[in-house]
């Protein structure tokens, strides 16, 4: 089987979830023997360096990059309000993409072309154009479900409405591109849900991100001890919106009852995060070599998010170093993971704090939720079963 991955972002080097996830995929799939080519987007938030990649993964997978500007360009952003198109979208539009992808596809034959997120979905027609493939959406979030929890939370109330607007456009998008692909395959059971309740009759599978176990090794010989911590892209609005509520409300009340603790944060651009007052109670580490090394350095991972959708893979990756891990009922959406027995949830201050004592004074129960959190991700999150799974989901396209 030949497949060809267009990727919003590139997908090495990983440097946040989207793109382990990316690549989750690519690797998983070359290592049931299929072919996969990749044609990827690179912005300026996410640029392209060809010299951290190997010459095996540049030859494997013929990758080929194509720059696009997706800075915020207010005026393009207005007049979008005029011309009813979806802003998120169109920045990721560019016809030296189209272009590139059209050559591909007037020299190659593929059997799938898989779509890395509703951003890549606007070369659905070129696709259609120039190959008989099937096409295979892999739904990373349901995005305008991400941008109604951000108007919600907003506090501005012009920027509270603009992405109101946003949201009510993205559906609309979100809606008409999932008629118009072969397959779709949703990252968690939760938007599986979602988007068969708007109404959408495509094929649709849950395809999880799974994670390459053998490199997931627990060490406790450098475990700090009376440590909290967080790691991931600071770059993204909402792990810095969940950080500020968490930093401004639940460490200091945990500094008074427990003076010793300390929090630290890793993770692209935190560094940038030290000039920040509202990141004062944070021992900042900035992007560190091995995020395997730093979690197993620390004792207790905290992801507080208030708004976000989809799944994320740091809590997986916590979770297959038996980190126990408190977070709120929103990042744990898409895991299979019971409040109590893999992890804890709490969705306030109070909450919050009865969590990380709990886990502080109780080490039989820390551990016990340690123990279950490794096991879970040992029997559901395997990359190579659910990768099996999506090649078995494009074998059934294939055969309709």
């Amino acid at each position: 089987m030949r497949i060809l991955q267009l990727c919003h972002k590139p997908p090495l080097p990983a440097t946040d979830g989207g793109c382990m996830a990316m690549h989750a995929v690519t690797k998983g799939l070359q290592q049931l023997g299929y072919e996969v080519n990749i044609i990827s987007l690179h912005t300026k938030k996410h640029p392209f360096r060809e010299n951290e990649l190997s010459e095996e993964y540049l030859t494997a997978t013929q990758l080929k990059d194509v720059y696009v500007d997706t800075e915020v360009n207010w005026v393009e952003a207005y007049s979008s309000l005029i011309t009813r198109d979806s802003y998120n979208l169109s920045r990721f539009f560019t016809p030296d993409f189209d272009i590139e992808l059209t050559k591909v596809l007037k020299k190659e034959v593929y059997d799938i072309v898989h779509l890395e997120s509703l951003f890549m979905c606007p070369y659905i027609e070129t696709i259609r154009k120039y190959c008989d493939s099937k096409i295979v959406l892999r739904a990373h979030n349901i995005e305008y479900k991400l941008w109604q929890r951000r108007a919600k939370n907003e506090k501005n109330f012009l920027k509270g409405k603009y992405k109101s607007y946003l949201s009510n456009e993205l559906k609309k998008y979100e809606v008409h591109f999932f008629g118009l692909v072969d397959g779709i395959a949703s990252i968690t059971d939760q938007d599986l849900s979602e988007i068969q309740s708007l109404g959408i009759e495509t094929p649709i599978v849950t395809i999880p991100f799974g994670l390459n176990l053998e490199a997931f090794q627990q060490e406790d010989s450098q475990l700090e001890e009376n440590s909290v911590f967080h790691i991931g892209s600071m770059d993204w609005d909402p792990n810095i919106e969940g950080l500020e509520w968490f930093l401004n409300g639940v460490m200091p009340a945990l500094k008074k009852k427990n003076a010793d603790i300390n929090f630290y944060l890793a993770g692209k651009k935190s560094i940038e995060l030290q000039e920040n007052k509202k990141f004062n109670e944070a021992t900042i580490v900035g992007e560190v070599p091995s995020s395997i090394d730093f979690i197993n350095s620390k004792d207790i991972m905290v992801v507080p998010l208030q708004s976000a959708g989809g799944m994320r893979i740091k809590i997986v990756e916590g979770m297959a170093l038996g980190k126990p891990i408190v977070t709120t009922s929103i990042g744990a959406e898409g895991i299979e993971a019971e409040d109590g027995k893999h992890l804890l949830i709490a969705n306030n201050e109070e909450e919050y704090i009865d969590a990380i004592l709990k886990l502080r004074s109780d080490s039989a129960f820390k551990k016990r939720i340690s123990a279950n959190a490794k096991q879970l991700i040992q029997d559901k999150y395997d990359r190579k079963k659910i990768i099996k799974k999506l090649a078995s989901f494009y074998q059934t396209l294939l055969s309709e």
